[in-house]
């Protein structure tokens, strides 16, 4: 069974990918696909035969909480998780760490 920080850093580099393509649903310069999350990418694709439905919902996902986040005018957001996705507020217009 993977342990959290390795689905945090599969994660993290479904949104490296994500932001390398020209049509985008979000940019996370932030986002490094270290080597872990590259062999969990390379592993998913090899095992899961639903994986580029996975990678779509990963980018969905995060660009409905981009999305909400930025609505809602969210002036400091709290990250829970493993923090591989405190890149969220960075990736706001504006956004900054104050």
């Amino acid at each position: 069974m993977p342990s959290v920080i390795d689905t945090a850093r599969w994660a993290t580099a479904q949104r490296a990918r994500e932001s390398g393509r020209e049509d985008r649903l979000f940019s996370d310069p932030l986002a490094l696909a270290e080597k872990e999350g590259r062999t969990a990418l390379q592993l998913s694709e090899k095992y899961n035969p639903r994986h580029a439905d996975t990678a779509n919902y990963i980018s969905l996902r995060t660009r409905f909480c981009d999305d909400i986040v930025r609505e809602v005018e969210v002036s400091r957001p709290e990250e829970q998780g493993a923090k591989y996705d405190a890149t969220r507020f960075v990736r706001q217009p504006g956004g900054t760490w104050s």
